[in-house]
């Protein structure tokens, strides 16, 4: 009998994988700037990864908004509402092209009363997110939580720039608290813009990934994937790079 130390190994055109314990996965996305990777892209990446068959009390996806933008922020919130029911949707009905964009429009998207709600409930957030977009900025008719509305308040305040401005963390989703419908715990979903100011250099998106990998490799996770958003049915923008430890 062949014993493998690594998976996946593919062998006949057959996947086997060692079977491991689950260990700590942080997966990190990374965007710069809203018109040229439009929120929506985000929420489907988003939505894709947060699908990830894992144990989700060791699981955690962070957001790295370099530009720091409010747009971002909203699709992201939108991402974390709509997942609460797509997620038991996929793993009931056994979906494989678990990114929203990517299923609904592919041969495979089964149509009966319940794929439909999912799919009208889709169709809600892309209007939201669009509108949004489109205005510029995310009014208060938008905003449905004290705690979003703090975060909010911080793009509005004075001199903020996408150079310039205060760090902002915000928790989306947080895998000891929030549950899906079928009252399983959802992953961590954090949202994170770096602080910026024009007196200090801040190395664009090295330094902010160098920090990111530093901090998994603390929490003792198993790897850590920088991912760039889903641009429609499925494909990678850029390059998609893998770190272990």
């Amino acid at each position: 009998m062949v014993k493998y130390k690594m998976g996946p190994i593919r062998i006949k055109e057959k996947l086997y994988f060692k079977c491991l314990p689950y260990k700590k996965l942080d997966v990190f996305i990374c965007t710069a700037d809203p018109y040229r990777e439009p929120p929506i892209n985000v929420a489907n990446t988003v939505l894709f990864v947060l699908a990830y068959d894992y144990s989700t009390e060791k699981f955690s996806i962070y957001v790295s908004d370099d530009r720091g933008s409010e747009l971002t922020l909203f699709a992201l919130a939108e991402a974390a509402r709509f997942g609460v029911y797509c997620l038991p949707f996929c793993r009931e009905n056994g979906v494989v092209e678990r990114c929203p964009d990517a299923y609904f429009s592919s041969d495979n998207y089964f149509k009966n009363s319940q794929s439909h709600k999912i799919k009208l409930m889709y169709g809600n957030m892309i209007t939201r997110i669009n509108n949004v977009v489109e205005k510029g900025k995310v009014n208060e008719e938008y905003i449905s939580y004290e705690d979003e509305q703090q975060a909010y308040t911080k793009y509005s305040s004075d001199g903020f720039t996408p150079h310039h401005h205060p760090s902002i963390i915000q928790v989306l989703l947080a895998n000891n608290k929030d549950r899906d419908t079928k009252n399983i715990f959802m992953p961590n979903l954090v949202y994170i813009s770096r602080q910026k100011s024009k007196t200090s250099p801040h190395h664009f998106k090295a330094i902010i990934l160098k920090h990111a990998i530093k901090f998994a490799q603390s929490e003792r996770s198993i790897c850590a994937f920088e991912l760039r958003p889903l641009a429609a049915h499925n494909e990678l923008i850029g390059d998609q790079q893998i770190f272990r430890k």
